[in-house]
């Protein structure tokens, strides 16, 4: 294994770490700490060195590392151990979180503890972000998959560069546009290796099996299709924050949930004042609260949240809908 500073020199002079610095400077136009999520797998691991390399030429970030061990599997404590030698080998800062689940707790539960823990790491640092490794790949997964179960534009926008955690955590995911394996020659450039955990490889559930057997043929059929479907995903984005919120009246669970629940609830009174007018005025803050705690949860049974006489916010498994006096409830 080479020098750390070496491997952050190399890091440096990559194509992605102009794609991070700009992603950064976009979403974090002030000096900040930056609380970077590491699992311990390739991607998480270039975005490490990638930001490293960025924080080191400049005084505008400083990077700690953060990492959350879901002690499901025996080797998740030598793993959160091999992070922690990884930011020291980079020379930064890292916290780990150990949560304390067992094997019969859902993954949607796994993965609110496991930003529970971020959002307590980030806000203990008063960090201006925490970054995720998420590339064109994932994006690709995401759009497939919502595209298949429907949605409209909002979900084919795929996983936003940006979002707030409930509590207010700025999150970025500065490598959206960036391919897998650009990333594995970055970490394999440096000679870290790094953690694999198995569950990557399952296909019998939805995401890994769009991963490992139909995103594969589509890339014989048309090589770069993944990059493409994530270029793709960013342009609809790009359209639908050009275009007025308050305009909407569906929104698919993925993308509020996404947004955020302070968020949420100012695009649902939005949307209704857009079509009642000032009547929404002396509805008080609580109640918009309510019905975008309920857009954002992990329930899936059909509910109605009435925040006026008659107008009715409608959630299902899959879709935030409002309902107004002259139509008849959403299904």
């Amino acid at each position: 294994m080479i020098d750390s500073k070496d491997a952050l020199l190399i890091a440096s002079r990559s194509p992605e770490a102009a794609l991070v610095r700009r992603v950064l400077r976009r979403r974090l136009p002030e000096p900040a700490r930056i609380l970077i999520a590491v699992s311990g797998g390739y991607d998480s691991t270039a975005l490490l060195l990638l930001s490293a390399a960025i924080a080191n030429r400049g005084n505008e970030y400083e990077v700690v590392v953060g990492h959350v061990d879901h002690g499901l599997r025996p080797e998740s404590g030598t793993e959160a151990m091999h992070v922690a030698s990884l930011a020291d080998w980079i020379g930064v800062r890292h916290l780990v979180r150990r949560l304390e689940v067992d094997g019969s707790t859902s993954g949607a539960a796994l993965r609110r503890h496991r930003w529970d823990a971020l959002e307590e790491m980030a806000m203990s640092l008063r960090a201006g972000a925490v970054l995720t490794g998420h590339h064109a790949l994932d994006q690709a997964e995401t759009v497939l998959l919502r595209l298949a179960r429907g949605t409209g534009l909002a979900g084919l926008a795929g996983i936003p560069e940006s979002r707030r955690t409930r509590l207010g955590v700025q999150v970025i995911r500065p490598l959206l546009e960036a391919e897998r394996s650009t990333l594995e020659r970055l970490v394999d450039a440096v000679g870290w290796t790094p953690t694999d955990d198995p569950t990557n490889a399952r296909r019998d559930l939805a995401r890994g099996l769009v991963r490992h057997e139909i995103i594969p043929k589509l890339e014989r059929l048309h090589p770069g299709a993944a990059t493409r479907m994530a270029a793709t995903a960013r342009e609809i984005a790009q359209v639908q924050a050009a275009s007025p919120s308050q305009s909407r009246t569906i929104w698919p669970r993925e993308v509020c949930r996404s947004m955020g629940e302070e968020r949420m609830a100012t695009e649902i009174r939005a949307a209704v004042r857009a079509r009642l007018g000032r009547t929404v005025d002396g509805v008080s803050r609580p109640v918009w609260d309510s019905a975008a705690r309920a857009a954002v949860d992990d329930q899936t049974h059909p509910r109605g949240i009435e925040v006026l006489p008659g107008c009715r916010v409608e959630i299902d498994a899959r879709d935030v809908r409002l309902s107004f006096p002259s139509e008849e409830p959403s299904a």
